[in-house]
């Protein structure tokens, strides 16, 4: 019964299309706030754990169910995540493995280090997300659209409001236009 329903979960997700880097972040992140719930301590309620926090000390069986649960994510996230977070995601798998089986030397600096790597990434893949923005809206010959909305609203914003026809807006324009006209600044 349980291995029908994990096949039926599996066959709901569209397995065979990639995740954009945003997305793959996200569920990454996701994943790695491990949720642990200790019916003793606080009723049922869900705590947050820090893997860093778990690699530090002796896992209660609630914390490796937890634990076996973001590894089994992970394994899943492996398969559809972005390529470049793919490496990642299947290093904090192995990490989480070797902790289950209770081998904990050496994973905090492998976290650190991850850590450091999803934020060098992630600024890396925003700097490209702004470069092709800024490629498309400015550098191609056939746009695709994307920005059209905004490019309208700008047009629209450079055009000037009518003009007022009371006594002091006339004036004000009239004298506006002398001193553009004589070339005062």
């Amino acid at each position: 019964m349980k291995w029908d329903s994990t096949v039926a979960r599996l066959s709901e997700h569209q397995t065979y299309q990639l995740l954009t880097f945003a997305e793959s972040a996200r569920r990454l992140d996701g994943l790695l706030q491990i949720k642990v719930s200790d019916v003793s301590r606080n009723r049922g309620r869900p705590e947050p754990a820090n893997l860093s926090e778990l690699l530090r000390r002796k896992l209660s069986p609630e914390e490796k169910a937890a634990v076996n649960q973001m590894s089994q994510g992970l394994l899943l996230l492996v398969g559809t995540a972005h390529p470049i977070l793919r490496p990642v995601a299947r290093e904090y798998q192995q990490i989480a493995a070797q902790l289950l089986r209770g081998k904990r030397r050496g994973m905090a600096k492998r976290v650190l280090y991850l850590n450091g790597t999803r934020k060098e990434l992630a600024t890396r893949m925003g700097d490209i997300d702004d470069y092709m923005n800024w490629f498309e809206a400015t550098q191609m010959e056939n746009q695709s659209g994307a920005f059209s909305d905004y490019l309208k609203a700008a047009n629209q914003s450079q055009v000037s409001a009518p003009r007022r026809r009371d006594p002091l807006s006339v004036y004000l324009d009239a004298l506006e236009d002398q001193i553009e006209t004589s070339g005062l600044d």
